[in-house]
């Protein structure tokens, strides 16, 4: 069984989220969008497989109704993967997210549609943390 730790804000602990469910996965990714749209702001996120030695690093960043997802560690060590989006934008100024007051830069062409964000995690929990195949990704760092 997966346990996703899931850190969005300052206030939720050393805990974070639990996400245990593919619903509850759902549920927070719906919260954080409509943080996003209310704060007109980009927000990020950061999970975690709970206790487990190798877990990767998954965030999942939220722009209204497209967003990004990052991966690093697990097989996939030596950089950041980040999604591959709107490739026309390549080459724009990076997007900044924000991650409990922290701004995270990703380029601006790793935004993609919401719901492939949400798949995307959902495949994360679904596979205990393997990186989702469901979208194209490159490496970044």
């Amino acid at each position: 069984m997966t346990t996703i730790s899931a850190f969005y804000l300052q206030e939720e602990g050393n805990e974070g989220n639990i996400l245990t469910t593919l619903a509850e996965v759902r549920d927070f990714i719906t919260r954080v969008q409509k943080d996003s749209v209310e704060w007109e702001c980009e927000l990020f996120t950061q999970w975690y497989i709970k206790d487990a030695r190798d877990t990767p690093e998954f965030c999942v960043g939220i722009n209204g109704d497209k967003g990004v997802v990052t991966f690093s560690g697990r097989g996939w060590t030596g950089g950041i993967w980040v999604s591959i989006g709107n490739t026309s934008r390549r080459g724009e100024p990076n997007v900044e997210y924000d991650y409990m007051g922290n701004l995270t830069e990703v380029p601006a062409d790793g935004e993609i549609p919401i719901d492939a964000v949400v798949r995307a995690a959902e495949e994360f929990f679904a596979s205990n943390g393997d990186r989702p195949t469901t979208i194209k990704w490159r490496k970044c760092v």
